[in-house]
């Protein structure tokens, strides 16, 4: 029979699998700009909105992967362990603010300069 500890383990792999399967098309539904997307501003834009897209998109996901890892991890380690998770919560938040922040910031100048 298997242990709590391993029905636990075992329910957080479905978990993440369905949230796998639930969010990875949209996160991998990219369309990545041909050599010949047209010339001039245009083009560029077009490319530039691409580069944002797909560069938001992977850091989307890594925030994700990185979530499901430190749930998974908190709710497996000891209390001292639960206490280091805890320190590292406060810079996972800072860093998918910065990758949403930065990705905004450009796509704001890019938008401003092109228009």
């Amino acid at each position: 029979m298997l242990n709590k500890k391993s029905i636990k383990v075992i329910n957080i792999a479905i978990l993440v699998i369905m949230l796998l399967m639930i969010f990875g098309n949209t996160a991998l539904a990219i369309t990545v700009p041909e050599a010949n997307d047209g010339v001039g501003l245009g083009g560029m834009e077009s490319a530039v909105s691409n580069i944002l897209g797909i560069m938001k998109a992977v850091g989307i996901a890594t925030a994700a992967v990185v979530a499901m890892y430190l749930g998974i991890s908190y709710i497996t380690k000891s209390p001292e362990g639960k206490a280091e998770i805890k320190k590292q919560l406060p810079l996972f938040i800072g860093g998918i603010a910065v990758v949403l922040f930065a990705t905004a910031i450009v796509s704001f100048i890019a938008d401003n300069l092109g228009g």
